[in-house]
């Protein structure tokens, strides 16, 4: 399908030591009531800087 929008973006480049907590995140898909939607979380790396993300309790209301 067509990418519709990119809810969020988010990199270790720029982390700071307090960044190693977990962080809640909210994002309104208000843009796209009505519509049959697809989520998707994307997450990549490479040697030079490895990252880790971890997505726990998603919900859509």
């Amino acid at each position: 399908g067509t990418l519709l929008g990119t809810l969020g973006s988010f990199s270790n480049r720029n982390a700071t030591a307090s960044a190693t907590a977990y962080t809640q995140r909210s994002f309104s898909l208000a843009p796209w009531r009505g519509q049959t939607v697809r989520l998707q979380f994307r997450g990549t790396t490479d040697i030079t800087l490895p990252t880790s993300f971890r997505i726990d309790d998603v919900s859509v209301s």
